[in-house]
């Protein structure tokens, strides 16, 4: 029977203050794993067996954030705002550390399983649109899988978005056909873009909004969207250097104050 376990699904900031995520094994085959300060009051690196890893200006913060057996998912990041989170599988199966390839794709959200011995990594795509990849290692090699979108499993209506991040919003595959009907192909794809980064949904009068930005696109983008509490109106709308301030749907009545903020950029 082949077994599937799936054990984490991580935002930046679940591990603990010292970078160990709850539940993780520091007694590996290979010796004791921590994570130690590297003395600036700032930076910390992997310590397996008293040797440090990761000790380069690269990466100032070092995480164990999963375990499966003898394999650490290692999360590492330069504590920067232009990429979230890189990661390596530790293999403390072997008479010393073994450390994967680098992969990820700078998003510090994500969802680890092993499926018969074979590890992977759920990340968001850089596009939204794009949905979802994977990173699949078999011990040996790293795979990089694109998956698409799927079901957020959030629902259909403005109040179930309520907490939720806006972006998220162009990542759901049940609400693709509605929101590429409102803004076609290619301004489903922008938005996405653009709403990476962003504070949760949240009630603005008639609406549920929420607004966001990208800092790893050129030039100065935001955007928001919302969703009319009574009728189900969506409105999106995108300020960017190169198409200026742009709006789809009806914002006829009341407007939320994400979509207001957007406009006053203009």
């Amino acid at each position: 029977m082949r077994f599937l376990l799936v054990i984490f699904l991580s935002i930046a900031g679940s591990a603990h203050a010292q970078g160990i995520a709850e539940g993780i094994d520091l007694d590996s085959n290979v010796g004791r794993i921590s994570i130690v300060e590297t003395g600036d009051d700032f930076s910390r690196v992997l310590q397996v067996d008293g040797r440090r890893f990761f000790e380069d200006d690269a990466y100032r913060y070092v995480s164990v954030v999963a375990q499966f057996g003898e394999f650490y998912l290692i999360s590492l990041s330069s504590g920067g705002t232009n990429c979230g989170a890189e990661y390596v599988w530790l293999n403390t199966s072997h008479a010393a550390p073994i450390f994967s390839d680098l992969f990820g794709n700078c998003s510090d959200l994500w969802e680890a399983s092993i499926d018969g011995g074979r590890f992977t990594v759920i990340l968001p795509a850089v596009s939204a649109a794009d949905g979802y990849v994977a990173f699949v290692y078999d011990g040996q090699i790293i795979e990089k899988v694109a998956l698409g979108q799927r079901s957020a499993g959030i629902g259909l209506t403005a109040d179930d978005w309520i907490g939720h991040r806006p972006g998220s919003i162009f990542r759901d595959a049940d609400w693709r056909e509605t929101l590429i009907a409102l803004m076609g192909e290619g301004g489903y794809k922008l938005a996405g873009d653009v709403i990476a980064v962003g504070s949760g949904f949240e009630i603005q009068g008639d609406w549920v909004a929420g607004a966001g930005f990208n800092r790893r696109m050129v030039g100065h983008n935001h955007g928001a969207v919302a969703v009319n509490r009574t009728d189900g109106r969506v409105v999106v709308a995108l300020q960017t250097d190169e198409a200026g301030l742009q709006i789809w749907g009806d914002i006829a009545g009341s407007v939320p104050e994400a979509i207001e903020g957007i406009n006053h950029r203009h």
